[in-house]
């Protein structure tokens, strides 16, 4: 996920590469799979710096989060999806997760990115990807029109949350979503006893420049579900790489993850 994902448009609706066309504007690229709106194939990968085209693409502006952070989030959610699932990935970045899910899972997925780079990245790794603003919704995809629809630490970057939550229930026959814990102890103790926004693995920026907009705690998400009317049917909460029990995790970990079923299920 980007910081330029959670703006009102800013940078909504690059230049399509060649042939490329989507109903909203976008750009759809990559390969194409068998989920809606797949409507065109890339003419060719990007010339980047390694092997899988990605390596330094994540600059400072990326809020794609440091790699050992992020491999811990993307082996449990691995975990999760069934195979052969198809997979809709919100906010995708350069498709490191996607790729795996392919890969690892034999999983059909689309991506949607506002960023240029990270499109560029997606189609490098074969990745069927759509470029568009989240805070948008996602009108264009039919209810229940994909096995899960994941939003992996982006739903604190987006200005419109409960929206997106809302829009990823209705698209998705189920939702996996993981954050960042704000009430994670160690952001207590910068904020308690050094009096300043805490800096931290799963929280890398400083106040100045963080994309992260409405950061939130395991209790915040439980007491939103209830106004919302969902329920989580798996937890996974997690301090580099290592399971935290749900009676703890407000306090001891630092990211969290929760698996919805979607408003079409029964």
């Amino acid at each position: 996920m980007t910081p330029g994902q959670r703006g009102g448009g800013a940078n909504h609706g690059g230049a399509a590469s060649p042939g490329a066309e989507s109903p909203a504007g976008g750009a759809f690229t990559g390969k194409p799979d068998s989920t809606p709106h797949s409507t065109s194939t890339a003419a060719g990968k990007p010339d980047l710096a390694s092997p899988d085209g990605c390596s330094d693409i994540r600059g400072a502006g990326s809020q794609m989060q440091p790699d050992p952070v992020r491999r811990f989030s993307y082996d449990e959610i691995v975990g999760v999806v069934p195979r052969g699932s198809t997979v809709l990935d919100l906010g995708c970045g350069d498709g490191e997760l996607l790729a795996r899910l392919r890969d690892e899972r034999g999983a059909h997925g689309r991506g949607v990115d506002i960023e240029e780079d990270m499109i560029r990245c997606c189609i490098a790794r074969g990745i069927s990807v759509f470029q568009g603003d989240l805070d948008e919704g996602l009108k264009d995809y039919p209810s229940q029109s994909y096995d899960f629809v994941i939003l992996n630490k982006t739903l604190q970057v987006v200005h419109k949350p409960v929206l997106l939550l809302q829009e990823m229930l209705r698209v998705g026959r189920r939702v996996i979503v993981s954050f960042p814990n704000f009430a994670f102890i160690l952001n207590r103790i910068q904020l308690a006893l050094m009096g300043r926004m805490p800096v931290t693995r799963t929280l890398p920026y400083e106040w100045y420049n963080t994309p992260n907009i409405h950061l939130c705690t395991r209790k915040d998400f439980l007491r939103l579900g209830r106004r919302l009317g969902f329920t989580p049917r798996e937890e996974i909460c997690l301090t580099r790489g290592v399971r935290i029990p749900p009676i703890a995790a407000n306090l001891l970990a630092e990211e969290i993850c929760y698996v919805l079923d979607g408003s079409g299920q029964a």
